[in-house]
């Protein structure tokens, strides 16, 4: 691919761990609690891909050759074995990983097409196809199970708004990888059987102003969990007011599964410093999802992950939309896949294995002043799974 190789730590700048100066394609490493956790100290460490010509960013940071010597191999947070960087990337994220992200990252997990696939700077470095005879089976399916027995607690538990959730989730699992749902199930819980899974949400806002955001037309709410100054405001979501902190927006209803694609018309003022983007695969009980944004006033399009209230920046691309008019957006989240589209702005791809599950979207908006982002015509939507196309989503064609 013509890049240098490095691990070596995140950075904390500001409010969010980012890859280093320099670095055009970054894979986390990390588990999930150093992803968690804020401040300027940093644990754990990321595989950074950087032009030849790029210095090294620090001391810190391990350049790996063509074919490892022991003592870069030692430099994995995963006891790794093979020689090439981009090989051994792929066995950290595959048959070495922890499918619950303690003690490391976790497992690669198939698209809807049943791939593994490693997006390193945009370019697909390693792909595929996930069988149950496929030596990245097990660790999968390990992650599969604990993510089951965790979404089947949040349906049966007192309140839940959909107590067959993890049924309709074990449906779209088995469609999507044409195993047996008892697979899927850890052998201590009842083999409950699956339920067809089609799920499409969608919320236009035109409807009376409303802070906070009232209920859409089909009738799920919105929930504020990161900032209380959401509003719909000439029937647009917005800010009612401005704030320095970031606010995040989830719908506060279930897709059948985590794959999906999460979409919207969305309008940057022509004021400095506003970011408006939106949110994927978001769990229903923790701030904790991916996102995507950008900001008009200057060449900062992102894609990143929020753990627990902790943001991540994966990935920037230097352009900009266009101020002032809506511009038909789409964050996509398939398997491991990320991919955020603006349209004519930026296309940006690349793999994470941090969150497995979350079946919810929303939002995400930033601004210093009342001149805030709009966001319209926003619908989320499972990815067919078993290589079908994608639910309607008439936005970019993105998702497959």
């Amino acid at each position: 691919m013509g890049f240098r190789y490095r691990i070596g730590p995140w950075v904390w700048q500001d409010n969010a761990w980012a890859p280093p100066f320099g670095t055009v394609g970054a894979v986390d490493l990390r588990s999930l609690a150093d992803q968690a956790r804020p401040g300027a100290a940093p644990a754990g460490v990321g595989f950074f891909a950087m032009r030849p010509e790029a210095a090294s960013p620090g001391g810190a940071y391990v350049t790996l050759d063509d074919s490892q010597t022991a003592g870069q191999l030692a430099a994995w947070p995963v006891a790794v074995t093979r020689r090439k960087p981009l090989e051994a990337l792929y066995e950290a994220l595959t048959v070495k990983a922890d499918p619950s992200g303690l003690s490391g990252p976790k497992p690669l997990q198939p698209d809807h097409r049943r791939r593994l696939r490693l997006i390193l700077a945009g370019q697909l470095v390693s792909q595929e196809r996930l069988t149950p005879h496929s030596a990245a089976w097990p660790i999968v399916q390990t992650t599969l199970q604990l993510d089951y027995r965790a979404i089947r607690a949040a349906a049966l538990a007192p309140g839940s708004p959909d107590a067959v959730f993890h049924r309709r989730w074990l449906g779209y699992q088995v469609r999507k990888l044409g195993v047996a749902h008892t697979s899927l199930i850890p052998l201590d819980l009842p083999p409950e059987a699956p339920i067809e899974p089609t799920t499409t949400l969608t919320d236009n806002f035109d409807r009376a102003n409303a802070d906070p955001p009232s209920n859409s037309a089909e009738g799920w709410a919105w929930a504020e969990v990161a900032g209380d100054r959401w509003a719909i405001v000439s029937n647009k979501l917005t800010l009612a007011t401005g704030s320095s902190a970031a606010h995040q927006l989830r719908a506060q209803s279930d897709l059948a599964g985590a794959d999906q694609t999460v979409g919207a018309d969305i309008t940057w003022p022509l004021a400095t410093t506003r970011i408006a983007g939106l949110a994927g695969r978001y769990a229903s009980a923790a701030d904790t999802c991916y996102w995507g944004y950008a900001r008009a006033d200057s060449n900062n399009c992102r894609i990143g992950k929020r753990i627990a209230a902790v943001d991540t920046v994966l990935s920037t691309y230097a352009a900009k939309p266009t101020a002032g008019s809506p511009v038909a957006c789409a964050l996509t989240v398939d398997g491991s896949a990320l991919r955020w589209v603006i349209a004519g702005v930026c296309d940006m791809n690349l793999t994470d294995t941090a969150i497995s599950s979350g079946a919810r979207a929303g939002c995400k908006l930033l601004a210093f002043t009342a001149d805030n982002g709009l966001i319209d015509n926003w619908q989320a939507a499972d990815i067919a799974p078993g290589g079908g196309a994608c639910n309607s989503l008439p936005l970019l064609g993105t998702g497959c």
